[in-house]
């Protein structure tokens, strides 16, 4: 099962690869603007992902699943398929 967890220390234990800058489309995808070098190993193969967010002014890693990844054509950008 897939869950949130508050976390503290282990927040830094975490590498910043994108933020989601938006939605796209009607089907629930999300836009990620890469932070890294390398988006296509970060984001083209499905398997589990951490999402760390804000809740309530505290940090909350949430382990999410990533079921597809492309790259948006002509943009600097994203488009992810996710299941939480």
């Amino acid at each position: 099962t897939l869950e949130a967890v508050e976390t503290a220390e282990s927040v830094s234990n975490f590498v910043e690869v994108g933020y989601l800058s938006s939605v796209h489309g009607l089907h629930g995808e999300i836009c990620v603007d890469p932070t890294t070098d390398f988006p296509e190993l970060r984001f083209s193969k499905p398997g589990r992902r951490w999402l760390k967010q804000s809740v309530n002014g505290k940090e909350v890693i949430q382990e999410v699943e990533l079921l597809e990844g492309r790259e948006n054509p002509g943009k600097r950008s994203w488009v992810l398929t996710w299941r939480i």
